[in-house]
């Protein structure tokens, strides 16, 4: 048997050519022939022996960016110098740090193709720990929103290598057990994100919120190094041709400026400004200059988005599901906490509260990893699991002031349930449905739509709340003494409500829920159109080993 580093060099070189593949190539045959046969458990191979480092070392990081994930849903006070203007720009810190996520994911992906899934591992790791670090030391809010963004790309490229790293070792039902406990893990440590800044945030600051991740990351870097390595199938084109940079731009550039116009319009500045009236027109543009570069082989021989598996059915209506989906979902993990802190709650409180949707989003991954295991079917459990989606949609829009805390317990269940399991009977339907050597491309797609929709569903909310609170409250208050004075602050700082004079303030947190209902009722209707969305995904039955044949691949002459 071979070392690890022997192993390693065999198995993740990064070298390109044709001599260096069949190099690759024997040495890989080398190092599964000494394999004995009661333990080779994957496509490639390797033994449980090995998985166990592979996966533990893949998905440590994993779990942090998951904690980073929501780390700042309740601090809206993060930058005490200047709290007025935090909620307000808390969505373009949280805009960035996920046009970050868009923007690696669907790179990161080609680029494991190109050179090593343990290289991408690795740089996105020192991705996230060098925007985890920056965030911790930030002296001015553009810094942070700088830092966020790189942290979101090692995050995103962190999702999207551990993604094809499961795919590549396990076997399609395997995928749906251990996508199962993945997002256990995954949905638990979001939980944790959002009480784990409030709490810290009360008692040390938010920095050292980030600051005290960083030997964690270390420590995932190093067993990144020295554990994972993946078998890998080099191609000939150059490794530069290969990869979609006309395309990550103009996604980069539809994504900031849509951002940007969204965010500003109404906000902070007046829709005629020239600003907003430059920004949404050049966010269209871009977004036509992508699909453009998508459909042109010749400026992307192999695209972010590759058509010819878009034009699958089942792959467009699981990539269409995923941005719907993700829409509602991150609008809901954003402005939740601005209800929870009407009620008064503090960070801390309202993180607690927030857990039940990250927890039962990790239970029905689960649930249905198993049930995706043992029957190879999918098609039941996906309808289930949207409906009780739209059940949670329905309850959200029924919020009040008044609602006991079972009601908003049960929307979280129900909400989260329906999501996390969502997202495996995607990811797992979307492999089945596509060839091995195109299972790489086909989950980058997937993740342009998801980023988007995560991407856009905080922006359009944000201008959505900002918009309908900022109505309301000129019409409740219209009358009063330094009217506008006082509706400007009220927008940007929550605090600022528990100062009014009783009468006044059951007005303005009346205004805030009236907001919040238009927010929810977008969440309602981009629930809906996901499920219809997934009406497109067809049945396969999941095969139980690789040995049985797969009706995508032509039969062996």
């Amino acid at each position: 048997m071979v070392d690890n580093s022997e192993s390693r060099h065999a198995l993740d070189s990064g070298d390109e050519g044709t001599a260096d593949a069949d190099i690759n190539a024997s040495e890989t045959d080398a190092f599964l022939s000494a394999q004995t046969p009661n333990q080779i458990l994957t496509p490639h191979g390797l033994s449980t022996q090995k998985l166990i480092p592979i996966f533990a070392s893949a998905w440590l990081a994993l779990m942090l960016a998951a904690l980073g994930m929501n780390i700042l849903e309740f601090n809206y006070g993060i930058d005490s110098r200047r709290p007025n203007i935090w909620l307000i720009w808390l969505i373009q810190v949280v805009g960035m740090y996920l046009i970050g996520v868009a923007t690696a994911q669907p790179l990161i992906g080609r680029l494991t193709e190109i050179y090593s899934r343990r290289s991408g591992l690795l740089t996105t790791n020192v991705l996230f720990l060098l925007g985890t670090i920056g965030c911790g030391v930030a002296p001015s809010l553009s810094f942070l929103i700088a830092a966020r963004t790189i942290a979101g790309i090692g995050a995103g490229g962190i999702y999207a290598c551990s993604t094809v790293i499961n795919n590549d070792l396990l076997t399609e039902r395997q995928r749906g057990l251990v996508g199962g406990i993945i997002n256990l893990c995954y949905g638990v440590f979001m939980s944790l994100g959002g009480l784990f800044g409030g709490w810290i945030n009360d008692v040390w600051g938010w920095r050292m919120a980030f600051l005290i991740q960083i030997p964690i990351i270390l420590t995932g870097i190093v067993g990144v190094y020295l554990f994972v390595y993946v078998p890998r199938s080099p191609r000939p084109m150059p490794s530069w041709r290969r990869i979609d940079f006309l395309g990550a731009a103009s996604l980069i550039g539809f994504l900031a400026f849509m951002l940007v116009g969204l965010n500003l319009g109404g906000n902070i500045l007046p829709w005629s400004h020239p600003l907003v009236l430059v920004a949404l027109p050049l966010s269209a543009v871009c977004l036509g200059f992508f699909i453009l570069v998508e459909s042109n082989p010749k400026w992307a021989p192999e695209p972010i988005i590759p058509l010819h598996l878009v034009r699958q059915k089942t792959v467009l209506s699981v990539g269409i599901t995923y941005f719907f989906t993700h829409v509602s979902a991150f609008t809901i993990a954003y402005y939740l906490p601005v209800y929870f802190q009407l009620l008064g709650y503090s960070t801390t409180q309202a993180g607690l509260r927030f857990t039940p949707t990250s927890i039962s989003d990790g239970i029905s991954a689960l649930i249905t990893g198993i049930f995706l295991r043992v029957t190879g079917k999918f098609l039941v459990m996906n309808r289930v699991l949207h409906l009780l989606n739209i059940a949670g949609a329905v309850l959200f829009l029924n919020l009040s002031l008044n609602s006991q805390s079972w009601y908003y317990f049960l929307a979280l269940v129900c909400a989260g349930a329906g999501f996390g399991g969502i997202l495996n009977v995607n990811i797992t339907s979307l492999v089945a449905s596509v060839k091995r050597e195109d299972q790489a491309l086909a989950v980058s797609a997937a993740f342009v739509f998801r980023s988007a929709g995560s991407t856009l569903g905080v922006t359009l909310a944000s201008t959505v709340f900002q918009n309908m609170l900022r109505t309301n409250l000129v019409r409740q208050l219209a009358g009063e003494d330094d009217a506008d004075r006082i509706i400007r602050i009220l927008r940007e700082n929550f605090e600022a409500i528990w100062a009014l004079p009783e009468s006044m303030k059951e007005l303005v947190r009346d205004c805030y829920m009236r907001a919040l209902w238009g927010v929810f009722l977008c969440v309602l209707v981009t629930i809906v159109l996901g499920a219809v969305a997934s009406l497109g995904i067809e049945e396969k039955v999941l095969r139980k080993t690789m040995e049985e044949p797969d009706p995508l691949q032509p039969p062996a002459p």
